[in-house]
């Protein structure tokens, strides 16, 4: 919601009942509104408040509650945005706003229950008549495109695909090999033999690959080194930094989890950093963790 007083005061006429009611039952579709028995139906305000997991910006929409229409306790969701400007991305903002909703319904329901369906409205308190259609497929250059695959991922299942079709694919053949595997137990029987065929990758592809085998791979660190430096020597400088990172991660991970149960067990500070020869900073880190656990 912005600062806008006409914004304001709208959000507060919503949280009316009276008013929220009389907008729904002159503005709804016939064929909506004659699922709600408006004797029992109860409304919920929802908080419309959300972060973007990727980019972390918070976004908020204006209204959105969630009603119990009927004895049978169906849901449903009603979601309004107030413009008193017009705003030509409008039908992305309200889709944005609804997928946050549906999305944080699942979430409660930890993905047991399909979501609600959600009916959004554009409450438009301009001075010249509202110049946009509110429709998505109004935003897209190709519309054709988009009423076919805007809402359909396509979904890439590594998992349904064979090997041989996946060796099939151009350029990122043996990528995907590596990705499919690498989680399971048959990567250390085949590993060598993926590593090899890496050699066909550009550099840069290739180098990223041998850092993500080396750090999530469920072989001695050691043994993909070995493997890597026979097939791949011009990447020698990579393997080696990555393998030097990860064994001094190991081993800090390791000093750390010895100071931890020397911690848990009552031992002095001092005789934990003289054994481990970590940081004070660190050891006194590791025994609030202790402690709250």
């Amino acid at each position: 919601m912005s600062n806008n007083i006409h914004d304001k005061v709208f959000a507060d006429l919503l949280n009316e009942r009276v008013f929220f009611e009389a907008l729904l039952k002159n503005y709804l579709p016939k064929e909506v509104a004659d699922r709600i028995d408006w004797k029992i139906a109860s409304f919920s305000k929802m908080d419309t408040r959300h972060l973007n997991q990727k980019t972390k910006q918070a976004f908020i929409a204006d209204v959105i509650y969630l009603a119990k229409i009927n004895a049978q306790n169906d849901l449903m969701y009603f979601h309004f945005e107030h413009q008193s400007e017009p705003d030509k991305s409008m039908p992305l903002r309200v889709t944005n706003y609804a997928s946050a909703a549906l999305l944080n319904y699942i979430k409660a329901s930890h993905g047991k229950q399909k979501v609600p369906p959600i009916i959004s409205f554009v409450y438009y308190q301009g001075i010249k008549p509202y110049p946009y259609e509110i429709s998505l497929k109004n935003v897209f250059r190709d519309s054709e495109l988009w009423v076919k695959y805007f809402g359909q991922p396509i979904l890439i299942d590594l998992d349904q695909m064979s090997d041989d079709q996946l060796r099939t694919h151009q350029d990122i053949g043996v990528i995907e090999l590596i990705l499919k595997h690498i989680r399971r137990k048959d990567f250390s029987k085949n590993y060598r033999e993926l590593i090899a065929k890496l050699s066909i990758s550009s550099d840069n592809l290739r180098r990223i690959v041998l850092r993500y085998i080396l750090e999530r791979a469920d072989v001695p660190t050691e043994s993909l080194a070995e493997a890597m430096l026979e097939s791949l020597p011009q990447d020698k400088g990579v393997i080696m930094t990555s393998g030097d990172q990860l064994r001094q991660q190991g081993r800090q991970q390791a000093l750390r989890d010895t100071a931890q149960k020397m911690l848990a067990r009552g031992i002095d500070l001092d005789a934990v950093h003289d054994c481990t020869e970590l940081s004070f900073e660190v050891l006194e880190k590791l025994r609030e963790e202790v402690v709250v656990n």
